[in-house]
């Protein structure tokens, strides 16, 4: 009897070629010429082993990762031909408690409206405070120097203080001046723009009315023109 030859399976073939790829696929890891040659032989047997032992275990998981992927394909063949079985919905039911009592929510809120809305500054008000503040200072450091130096150091710990805080210290006498002025000059040329605005309106309202007036005149001598026509005719 003459021994035939075996027939390998396609599947079996792919598979092999695929591990072969993956392998060739792999990158050797690089290693520097000098280390190599400056090793003794039982470290370069060592290292040697080593490299065969991970080289070893990537083959193992590339074959692990070709049985999951043939067990994962076969399990979602065997999905597809299932049927799942349709569950009838039962009808929902609402029961109502006749015992339950509605009662109305209360929320208070604990914020300050003051906190929230911005105050308008005053500055004509802080300027006269922050003039009278330096004026009895200046008198405090004739009569009582030592009782002025201890108000003026107070108040720069508390200057210093309010920066820390981010608070703004409003009693500079003359930037409190220079801002009132600038105040002023606002409210002057917002004036000045209204009282304008109010002219133009006024000038417009009264030109419509001449224009109207004029328009009525014009129809007027029209139609006793027209009249005076037919009487003749």
């Amino acid at each position: 009897m003459i021994p035939l030859p075996k027939l390998h399976d396609d599947s079996e073939s792919d598979m092999e070629i695929d591990k072969g790829k993956e392998l060739k696929n792999e990158k050797p890891a690089v290693t520097d010429i000098n280390e190599i040659v400056n090793l003794s032989p039982d470290k370069l047997w060592e290292k040697y082993q080593s490299k065969l032992s991970d080289l070893k275990g990537s083959r193992a998981d590339t074959k692990r990762k070709i049985r999951e992927k043939e067990s994962q394909k076969s399990s979602s063949k065997t999905k597809k031909h299932k049927k799942t079985p349709k569950i009838a919905k039962k009808p929902s039911e609402t029961k109502i408690n006749k015992d339950v009592q509605f009662s109305q929510l209360t929320f208070k809120a604990n914020v300050d409206l003051a906190d929230i809305i911005p105050k308008k500054k005053n500055y004509s008000k802080l300027f006269i405070e922050a003039e009278k503040k330096q004026r009895e200072l200046k008198s405090l450091q004739v009569s009582d120097p030592s009782k002025a130096e201890e108000i003026i150091e107070t108040e720069q710990w508390n200057r210093a203080m309010s920066r820390v805080e981010g608070k703004k210290q409003k009693d500079d006498v003359k930037k409190l001046h220079k801002s009132w002025k600038q105040v002023q000059k606002r409210k002057k040329v917002s004036k000045q723009r209204l009282s304008e605005r109010i002219g133009l309106q006024e000038k417009q309202i009264h030109d419509k009315q001449e224009k109207r007036k004029k328009h009525i005149k014009e129809r007027k001598e029209l139609k006793l023109t027209n009249k005076i026509k037919k009487r003749r005719r």
